[in-house]
Order: C-alpha cells, then sequence, then structure tokens
C-alpha cells in the first residue's frame, strides 16, 4: 500500500507479529499496544527503532 509517510507496511498471518518482532529485536521494538487503521479497519502493531549511536 502506497504511504505518505516515511514508514512502510508489513502484513502478517494471525499470530505471526510475535515471531516478526522476536527475529527484529536486535533493531526494532514491537510497541505492546495495538492501534486501529480506520483505513483499512485493521489493527496495526508499531515497530520502534531501538537505541542507536547516532
Amino acid at each position: 500500500m502506497a504511504r505518505s509517510t516515511k514508514d512502510f507496511v508489513v502484513q502478517t498471518k494471525p499470530g505471526d507479529t510475535q515471531e516478526l518482532a522476536n527475529r527484529l529485536s536486535p533493531l526494532l521494538r514491537l510497541d505492546p499496544q495495538p492501534s486501529f487503521e480506520s483505513i483499512t479497519l485493521t489493527s496495526k502493531y508499531l515497530f520502534v527503532v531501538k537505541e542507536h549511536a547516532f
């Protein structure tokens, strides 16, 4: 889906979000609070960049 923000969207099967979080954990942190995408009427989970040296 095209987006006007500097983010990206990944669609997963139900239950696969935690597996994705485990694989991305060295770089990103899964926000534990899901939110709702009003355009697509789906749940969304945000990943936040962990602290870095910059």
